[in-house]
Protein backbone atom coordinates (compact mmCIF):
# COMPACT_ATOMS: atom_id res chain seq x y z
CA UNK A 1 0.00 0.00 0.00
CA UNK A 2 1.42 3.50 -1.08
CA UNK A 3 0.67 6.98 -0.94
CA UNK A 4 0.95 9.93 1.08
CA UNK A 5 -2.42 9.53 2.58
CA UNK A 6 -3.76 8.17 6.07
CA UNK A 7 -6.33 5.45 6.34
CA UNK A 8 -7.36 3.10 9.23
CA UNK A 9 -7.42 -0.88 8.13
CA UNK A 10 -9.54 -3.33 9.60
CA UNK A 11 -8.96 -6.48 7.60
CA UNK A 12 -8.94 -8.23 4.62
CA UNK A 13 -11.72 -9.38 2.17
CA UNK A 14 -11.44 -11.05 -0.74
CA UNK A 15 -7.95 -10.63 -1.46
CA UNK A 16 -8.87 -6.15 -1.12
CA UNK A 17 -8.32 -4.23 2.19
CA UNK A 18 -10.99 -2.92 4.44
CA UNK A 19 -10.59 0.81 5.13
CA UNK A 20 -12.82 2.04 8.07
CA UNK A 21 -14.06 4.97 8.99
CA UNK A 22 -15.78 5.43 6.53
CA UNK A 23 -15.79 1.45 5.80
CA UNK A 24 -15.17 0.97 2.52
CA UNK A 25 -12.53 -1.77 0.47
CA UNK A 26 -9.64 -0.71 -1.70
CA UNK A 27 -8.43 -3.11 -4.22
CA UNK A 28 -5.67 -3.57 -6.25
CA UNK A 29 -5.22 -1.04 -9.22
CA UNK A 30 -2.99 1.52 -10.73
CA UNK A 31 -6.13 4.19 -10.43
CA UNK A 32 -7.46 2.88 -7.27
CA UNK A 33 -7.15 5.31 -4.55
CA UNK A 34 -8.69 6.95 -1.30
CA UNK A 35 -7.78 9.40 0.75
CA UNK A 36 -4.38 9.47 -1.02
CA UNK A 37 -3.65 5.80 -0.54
CA UNK A 38 -3.72 2.83 -2.97
CA UNK A 39 -2.68 -0.25 -2.98
CA UNK A 40 -0.20 -2.08 -5.77
CA UNK A 41 0.99 -5.19 -6.21
CA UNK A 42 4.70 -5.58 -5.78
CA UNK A 43 6.76 -7.98 -7.75
CA UNK A 44 7.29 -11.59 -6.49
CA UNK A 45 10.66 -13.84 -7.05
CA UNK A 46 10.73 -17.57 -7.06
CA UNK A 47 13.67 -19.62 -7.08
CA UNK A 48 13.03 -22.98 -6.25
CA UNK A 49 12.14 -23.00 -2.53
CA UNK A 50 12.71 -18.88 -2.21
CA UNK A 51 10.31 -16.57 -2.63
CA UNK A 52 11.05 -13.06 -2.09
CA UNK A 53 9.03 -9.72 -2.46
CA UNK A 54 10.23 -6.15 -4.42
CA UNK A 55 8.84 -4.02 -2.01
CA UNK A 56 10.43 -0.92 -1.35
CA UNK A 57 7.15 0.91 0.24
CA UNK A 58 7.85 -1.41 3.23
CA UNK A 59 10.48 0.64 4.00
CA UNK A 60 9.07 3.55 4.32
CA UNK A 61 9.10 3.62 8.58
CA UNK A 62 10.53 6.43 10.97
CA UNK A 63 13.10 5.60 12.95
CA UNK A 64 15.09 3.37 10.51
CA UNK A 65 18.03 6.03 9.59
CA UNK A 66 18.64 6.81 6.30
CA UNK A 67 17.11 8.61 3.45
CA UNK A 68 13.27 7.37 2.34
CA UNK A 69 12.82 9.42 -1.53
CA UNK A 70 13.92 5.96 -3.46
CA UNK A 71 10.78 4.27 -1.89
CA UNK A 72 8.55 6.83 -3.86
CA UNK A 73 10.10 5.40 -7.39
CA UNK A 74 7.50 3.47 -9.35
CA UNK A 75 6.91 -0.19 -9.14
CA UNK A 76 7.42 -0.65 -12.35
CA UNK A 77 11.71 -0.26 -11.63
CA UNK A 78 10.90 -3.42 -9.23
CA UNK A 79 9.29 -5.37 -12.24
CA UNK A 80 12.42 -4.37 -14.53
CA UNK A 81 15.09 -5.94 -12.53
CA UNK A 82 12.49 -9.04 -11.76
CA UNK A 83 15.34 -11.43 -13.59
CA UNK A 84 18.06 -10.18 -12.88
CA UNK A 85 16.98 -10.76 -8.97
CA UNK A 86 16.05 -14.00 -9.86
CA UNK A 87 19.42 -14.22 -11.98
CA UNK A 88 21.27 -13.28 -8.61
CA UNK A 89 19.39 -15.53 -6.63
CA UNK A 90 20.21 -19.07 -8.58
CA UNK A 91 23.87 -18.14 -8.67
CA UNK A 92 23.53 -18.28 -4.63
CA UNK A 93 21.76 -21.60 -4.90
CA UNK A 94 24.61 -22.87 -7.31
CA UNK A 95 27.55 -21.28 -5.52
CA UNK A 96 26.73 -21.01 -1.39
CA UNK A 97 23.47 -23.59 -1.04
CA UNK A 98 24.04 -23.21 2.60
CA UNK A 99 23.18 -19.67 2.04
CA UNK A 100 20.50 -20.17 -0.06
CA UNK A 101 18.75 -22.79 2.48
CA UNK A 102 18.60 -19.94 5.04
CA UNK A 103 16.98 -17.76 1.77
CA UNK A 104 13.93 -19.89 2.06
CA UNK A 105 13.58 -19.56 6.08
CA UNK A 106 14.01 -16.24 6.16
CA UNK A 107 14.53 -13.95 3.43
CA UNK A 108 11.39 -11.96 2.52
CA UNK A 109 11.60 -8.80 1.09
CA UNK A 110 14.54 -7.40 -1.18
CA UNK A 111 14.26 -3.46 -2.38
CA UNK A 112 16.27 -2.37 -5.05
CA UNK A 113 17.32 0.92 -5.84
CA UNK A 114 19.62 3.20 -8.23
CA UNK A 115 23.07 3.76 -7.06
CA UNK A 116 23.37 6.97 -5.17
CA UNK A 117 26.22 8.97 -3.58
CA UNK A 118 24.37 8.19 0.24
CA UNK A 119 24.41 4.34 0.66
CA UNK A 120 25.06 1.73 -1.92
CA UNK A 121 23.35 -1.15 0.00
CA UNK A 122 21.22 -1.35 3.12
CA UNK A 123 19.99 -3.80 6.12
CA UNK A 124 18.95 -2.93 9.45
CA UNK A 125 18.35 -5.07 12.56
CA UNK A 126 14.66 -3.45 12.96
CA UNK A 127 13.46 -5.39 9.46
CA UNK A 128 14.97 -8.78 9.69
CA UNK A 129 14.79 -10.95 6.17
CA UNK A 130 15.10 -7.81 4.25
CA UNK A 131 17.22 -5.05 2.67
CA UNK A 132 18.15 -2.48 0.17
CA UNK A 133 20.33 -3.36 -2.85
CA UNK A 134 21.18 -0.94 -6.44
CA UNK A 135 20.88 -1.76 -9.30
CA UNK A 136 22.13 -1.86 -12.26
CA UNK A 137 24.47 -4.78 -11.33
CA UNK A 138 26.24 -8.09 -12.84
CA UNK A 139 24.66 -11.11 -11.79
CA UNK A 140 27.60 -12.15 -9.58
CA UNK A 141 28.04 -8.70 -7.68
CA UNK A 142 24.40 -8.64 -6.88
CA UNK A 143 24.33 -11.98 -5.35
CA UNK A 144 27.44 -11.25 -3.54
CA UNK A 145 25.47 -8.45 -2.55
CA UNK A 146 22.27 -10.34 -1.26
CA UNK A 147 24.50 -12.77 0.58
CA UNK A 148 26.91 -10.13 2.08
CA UNK A 149 23.48 -8.04 3.53
CA UNK A 150 21.37 -11.59 4.40
CA UNK A 151 24.31 -11.98 6.98
CA UNK A 152 23.86 -9.14 8.39
CA UNK A 153 20.97 -9.97 9.38
CA UNK A 154 21.88 -13.19 10.75
CA UNK A 155 24.08 -11.33 13.00
CA UNK A 156 21.67 -9.35 13.88
CA UNK A 157 19.80 -12.96 15.16
CA UNK A 158 22.55 -14.20 16.85
CA UNK A 159 22.93 -11.35 18.50
CA UNK A 160 19.46 -11.49 20.39
CA UNK A 161 20.86 -13.95 22.44
CA UNK A 162 23.22 -11.14 24.03
CA UNK A 163 25.92 -7.97 23.29
CA UNK A 164 29.35 -9.38 21.92
CA UNK A 165 31.64 -6.31 23.32
CA UNK A 166 31.95 -5.08 26.96
CA UNK A 167 30.56 -1.18 27.50
CA UNK A 168 33.95 0.65 28.36
CA UNK A 169 35.14 4.00 27.61
CA UNK A 170 33.83 4.12 24.27
CA UNK A 171 30.79 3.39 23.00
CA UNK A 172 31.70 0.47 20.90
CA UNK A 173 27.80 0.31 18.93
CA UNK A 174 27.70 3.93 17.59
CA UNK A 175 31.47 5.26 18.30
CA UNK A 176 33.55 5.61 15.18
CA UNK A 177 36.74 5.85 16.49
CA UNK A 178 38.66 3.04 14.31
CA UNK A 179 40.39 2.40 11.05
CA UNK A 180 38.25 -0.52 8.70
CA UNK A 181 39.69 -1.46 5.43
CA UNK A 182 35.85 -1.32 4.17
CA UNK A 183 35.16 1.97 4.43
CA UNK A 184 36.62 5.33 4.54
CA UNK A 185 35.47 7.01 7.60
CA UNK A 186 36.15 5.70 11.00
CA UNK A 187 33.97 2.83 12.30
CA UNK A 188 32.78 1.46 15.87
CA UNK A 189 33.83 -1.88 16.85
CA UNK A 190 30.96 -3.27 16.39
CA UNK A 191 30.80 -2.69 12.74
CA UNK A 192 34.16 -3.84 12.15
CA UNK A 193 33.06 -7.31 13.98
CA UNK A 194 29.65 -7.48 11.75
CA UNK A 195 31.75 -6.46 8.17
CA UNK A 196 34.36 -8.99 9.39
CA UNK A 197 31.16 -11.45 10.06
CA UNK A 198 29.16 -10.81 6.23
CA UNK A 199 32.67 -10.44 3.68
CA UNK A 200 33.57 -14.10 4.73
CA UNK A 201 30.52 -15.50 3.04
CA UNK A 202 30.79 -12.81 0.12
CA UNK A 203 34.41 -14.68 -0.02
CA UNK A 204 33.50 -17.81 -0.29
CA UNK A 205 31.13 -16.96 -3.06
CA UNK A 206 33.94 -15.54 -5.15
CA UNK A 207 36.24 -18.24 -4.06
CA UNK A 208 33.58 -21.04 -5.22
CA UNK A 209 33.05 -18.54 -8.35
CA UNK A 210 36.96 -18.58 -9.25
CA UNK A 211 37.13 -22.01 -8.71
CA UNK A 212 34.22 -22.54 -11.00
CA UNK A 213 35.66 -20.98 -13.78
CA UNK A 214 32.69 -20.81 -15.92
CA UNK A 215 31.68 -17.15 -15.70
CA UNK A 216 32.80 -14.38 -18.45
CA UNK A 217 36.69 -13.30 -18.37
CA UNK A 218 35.75 -9.90 -16.79
CA UNK A 219 33.41 -11.66 -13.63
CA UNK A 220 36.57 -13.58 -12.94
CA UNK A 221 38.96 -11.31 -13.14
CA UNK A 222 36.53 -9.21 -10.67
CA UNK A 223 36.60 -12.69 -8.38
CA UNK A 224 39.91 -13.07 -8.57
CA UNK A 225 40.77 -9.30 -7.11
CA UNK A 226 37.92 -9.76 -4.32
CA UNK A 227 39.63 -13.29 -3.36
CA UNK A 228 43.27 -11.49 -3.27
CA UNK A 229 41.56 -8.49 -1.33
CA UNK A 230 38.84 -9.86 1.22
CA UNK A 231 41.30 -11.54 2.73
CA UNK A 232 43.85 -8.90 3.87
CA UNK A 233 41.30 -6.72 4.69
CA UNK A 234 39.42 -9.36 7.36
CA UNK A 235 43.11 -10.10 8.60
CA UNK A 236 43.61 -6.19 9.12
CA UNK A 237 39.63 -6.31 10.94
CA UNK A 238 40.66 -9.29 13.14
CA UNK A 239 44.13 -7.51 14.10
CA UNK A 240 41.69 -4.40 14.81
CA UNK A 241 39.06 -6.27 17.41
CA UNK A 242 42.05 -8.00 19.01
CA UNK A 243 43.94 -4.61 20.18
CA UNK A 244 40.92 -2.38 20.58
CA UNK A 245 37.64 -4.48 21.78
CA UNK A 246 36.80 -6.54 24.76
CA UNK A 247 34.58 -9.23 24.16
CA UNK A 248 31.46 -10.67 26.24
CA UNK A 249 31.93 -14.74 26.45
CA UNK A 250 29.08 -14.64 23.41
CA UNK A 251 31.45 -12.45 21.91
CA UNK A 252 34.64 -14.13 22.21
CA UNK A 253 33.26 -17.40 21.10
CA UNK A 254 32.04 -15.64 17.82
CA UNK A 255 35.20 -13.98 16.97
CA UNK A 256 37.36 -17.19 18.01
CA UNK A 257 35.13 -18.72 14.81
CA UNK A 258 35.77 -15.42 12.85
CA UNK A 259 39.32 -15.52 12.93
CA UNK A 260 39.40 -19.54 12.84
CA UNK A 261 37.52 -18.50 9.07
CA UNK A 262 40.04 -15.92 8.32
CA UNK A 263 42.62 -18.27 8.48
CA UNK A 264 40.73 -20.60 6.37
CA UNK A 265 40.06 -17.59 3.92
CA UNK A 266 44.03 -16.80 3.57
CA UNK A 267 44.24 -20.55 2.75
CA UNK A 268 42.00 -20.81 0.45
CA UNK A 269 43.58 -17.43 -1.42
CA UNK A 270 46.49 -18.96 -1.71
CA UNK A 271 45.72 -22.68 -2.99
CA UNK A 272 43.77 -19.95 -5.71
CA UNK A 273 46.96 -18.25 -6.70
CA UNK A 274 45.12 -14.49 -6.03
CA UNK A 275 48.05 -12.29 -5.27
CA UNK A 276 47.88 -8.39 -4.23
CA UNK A 277 49.00 -8.31 -7.85
CA UNK A 278 45.36 -8.60 -9.11
CA UNK A 279 43.44 -5.65 -11.28
CA UNK A 280 41.56 -4.02 -9.31
CA UNK A 281 38.28 -4.35 -10.96
CA UNK A 282 35.04 -1.68 -10.27
CA UNK A 283 31.65 -1.55 -11.68
CA UNK A 284 31.00 1.66 -13.29
CA UNK A 285 27.17 3.49 -13.09
CA UNK A 286 25.70 1.02 -16.25
CA UNK A 287 26.52 -1.76 -14.50
CA UNK A 288 29.79 -2.40 -16.47
CA UNK A 289 33.10 -4.38 -14.94
CA UNK A 290 36.21 -2.09 -15.85
CA UNK A 291 39.95 -2.08 -14.30
CA UNK A 292 40.90 0.61 -12.63
CA UNK A 293 43.42 3.42 -13.35
CA UNK A 294 45.15 5.77 -10.97
CA UNK A 295 44.96 9.58 -12.57
CA UNK A 296 47.43 9.88 -15.57
CA UNK A 297 48.58 6.08 -15.48
CA UNK A 298 48.06 3.61 -18.33
CA UNK A 299 49.06 0.64 -16.00
CA UNK A 300 45.84 -0.95 -13.70
CA UNK A 301 45.91 -0.40 -10.39
CA UNK A 302 46.32 -3.59 -8.52
CA UNK A 303 44.14 -4.59 -5.22
CA UNK A 304 47.23 -3.86 -3.18
CA UNK A 305 47.71 -0.61 -3.89
CA UNK A 306 44.29 -0.25 -3.50
CA UNK A 307 44.37 -1.38 0.11
CA UNK A 308 47.79 0.90 0.78
CA UNK A 309 46.35 3.82 -0.62
CA UNK A 310 42.93 2.91 1.55
CA UNK A 311 45.61 2.48 4.45
CA UNK A 312 47.43 5.46 3.66
CA UNK A 313 44.26 7.81 4.03
CA UNK A 314 41.96 6.55 5.65
CA UNK A 315 43.86 5.33 8.83
CA UNK A 316 44.33 8.99 10.63
CA UNK A 317 45.09 7.56 13.86
CA UNK A 318 47.67 5.13 12.76
CA UNK A 319 46.38 2.25 14.17
CA UNK A 320 47.43 -0.34 11.75
CA UNK A 321 50.83 1.14 11.08
CA UNK A 322 52.28 -2.70 11.47
CA UNK A 323 49.98 -4.00 8.53
CA UNK A 324 50.69 -1.51 6.21
CA UNK A 325 54.64 -1.96 6.28
CA UNK A 326 54.23 -6.01 5.68
CA UNK A 327 51.85 -4.45 2.74
CA UNK A 328 54.31 -2.37 1.57
CA UNK A 329 57.23 -5.12 1.53
CA UNK A 330 54.68 -7.07 -0.09
CA UNK A 331 54.02 -4.69 -3.51
CA UNK A 332 57.93 -3.95 -3.40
Amino acid sequence: MIGSGRVAIGGVIGGALEVLNPRRVLRASSDSAIDGVRIVECPLVSVDSVQVSLNPPMFRLAGIGFALGWTELPIEFQSRNTELVAEAISLVRRFQPSTFSHFAHALRVIALKPHDKNFFNLSTSELPGAFVCSVPSDSCALAAAFIHEFHHSRLFFIEEAGPFLEAGDEDVIEGENHYSPWVASLRPLHGILHAIYVFLPTFRFWSAVLRDGSAGKAQLDYARGQVALTPVQLRIGINQLRRHARFTRLGSEVFEELERDVAAAEREARSLGAGLDAPAMAFSLDGTLVRVFRGGEVRPTSVGEILLEHLETSDVNRECAEEKEILVRALN
